[in-house]
């Protein structure tokens, strides 16, 4: 369990816990096919980058393409 104060810092950490488990379970060699998140269209996960990176809509997340 994790607590956070907003919704995006939520989603950041799911992202990071995500990823750490792929890496302990050695899943991050390429040849798992699991390099991508799974994102709602046109959706709003918050303003972090790590979710930014996931959000579905073009409008939140073509500002920051170059940092993503």
């Amino acid at each position: 369990m994790f607590y956070s104060d907003c919704g995006s810092a939520s989603i950041e950490v799911a992202l990071k816990l995500s990823y750490q488990r792929r890496v302990l379970c050695g899943q991050t060699d390429g040849r798992s096919g699991k390099r991508r998140f799974a994102a709602l269209r046109n959706s709003y996960h918050g303003e972090t980058l790590g979710a930014l990176a996931v959000c579905g809509s073009p409008a939140w997340r073509e500002p920051f393409g170059s940092l993503l």
